[in-house]
């Protein structure tokens, strides 16, 4: 049996058989969970001067099936067991760790609380705090993340991730032998199995941390939100959200439509113009760029190399004596590169980007200026 878990416990049976007979014999198995036990402080050896300080040694003790009782508490020096005393100087107390309730101290209908079997924990580990405010000893709150699959790193957000692609989010972590599961949701929903749109590559059955990679394909707009990971241990959990933007590529249309434009030295205008629609969000002003090579050209409607970028507006039934008209609606740009009396300098690759802070959308033309 391997990667036991509790869901393993129960009456396993094995039988021999021969050509008449068989012989059965059933097996009780019970799977026990460990359970989670932080030492404060966190360092294997201590050192003391004779006479000094008090030494002190503090075990956190939380769940584990069978929960461990006061008896199974036990302190050894070398092989010989401690007493359990409050007195002397050599002291050992098992104190009871309570949750907390909202009763009154005057509510004589209240229970008596419970024995705490789980670790609760968050981004912002709240009961850690509460816990180590106790204790007042330094350290105490790295000694009770100790062991625990804390996140180090997730895909920054907000991501944006193209539509039509593949994208992946990822998530790293310390402490992964404790690692119960790595789970991934969509706005809130489990993404429980792989699909057309969502995969776990490299993962493996019984690995769970084999699901730090959540791989994105086919991407549409439908896709953005907010995704969320999970890491879990026996008894802790910690979360970790990741804004999506997926965005939708506008589409450009570049006249000439050929990729290579061949000029005469001193000829025609050279000019590149390109239709961009759409797209989401929808490209502004400032988003349009042009570059020859890597050096991008200044937009200015003046001297030999020009740019100009014009609203493409929708059209309107308004006569143009109407007052009352709102402006059109923009459903994308004209975006034109002039290139006056060419030399042979302005020979090379040009690109126009429609350029996001997070992305950028690129088509090519290359220009060859020769002399007669």
């Amino acid at each position: 049996m391997s990667n036991l878990h509790l869901g393993m416990s129960g009456v396993y049976k094995v039988v021999t058989k021969a050509q008449f007979c068989e012989f059965p014999k059933e097996i009780l198995v019970d799977v026990y969970v460990r359970p989670k036990m932080i030492v404060i402080p966190n360092v294997r050896t201590l050192y003391q001067i004779a006479g000094g300080n008090t030494t002190i040694i503090k075990v956190i003790i939380a769940g584990g099936v069978p929960m461990p009782q006061r008896e199974h508490l036990v302190w050894y020096k070398g092989s010989k067991p401690l007493q359990v005393t409050r007195n002397g100087r050599v002291k050992i107390q098992n104190d009871e760790w309570l949750e907390k309730t909202d009763h009154s101290k005057d509510d004589i209908t209240q229970s008596k609380p419970k024995r705490i079997d789980q670790l609760h924990c968050g981004t912002d580990y709240q009961s850690y705090k509460a816990i180590t405010s106790k204790l007042r000893m330094r350290g105490a709150e790295d000694g009770l993340l100790l062991g625990l699959p804390v996140i180090t790193s997730v895909t920054s957000s907000p991501h944006v991730a193209v539509e039509d692609s593949s994208d992946i989010l990822h998530v790293d972590l310390k402490n992964d032998e404790d690692l119960t599961s790595i789970d991934w949701y969509y706005n809130g929903k489990l993404i429980e199995i792989e699909d057309k749109h969502y995969s776990f590559p490299g993962s493996l059955p019984g690995r769970p941390d084999s699901r730090k990679i959540l791989k994105m394909s086919n991407l549409h707009l439908g896709m953005s939100g907010v995704y969320k990971v999970v890491t879990k241990a026996q008894f802790c959990e910690f979360p970790k959200e990741i804004l999506v933007d997926v965005y939708v590529r506008p589409k450009m249309i570049v006249i000439p439509n050929v990729r290579t434009l061949y000029q005469i030295a001193g000829g025609n205008t050279t000019i590149i113009k390109v239709i961009i629609a759409g797209g989401v969000p929808m490209p502004q002003r400032e988003h349009l760029v042009w570059y020859k090579g890597s050096k991008p050209l200044q937009v200015t409607r003046n001297g030999r190399v020009k740019i100009q970028n014009d609203e493409w507006l929708e059209k309107t039934d308004h006569s143009k004596d109407d007052i009352t008209q709102s402006k059109p609606k923009r459903i994308g740009w004209n975006s034109t590169l002039s290139i006056t009396s060419p030399h042979v300098t302005d020979s090379g690759k040009y690109f126009f980007m429609v350029s996001f802070p997070k992305t950028n959308y690129t088509v090519e033309r290359i220009i060859k200026v020769t002399k007669l």
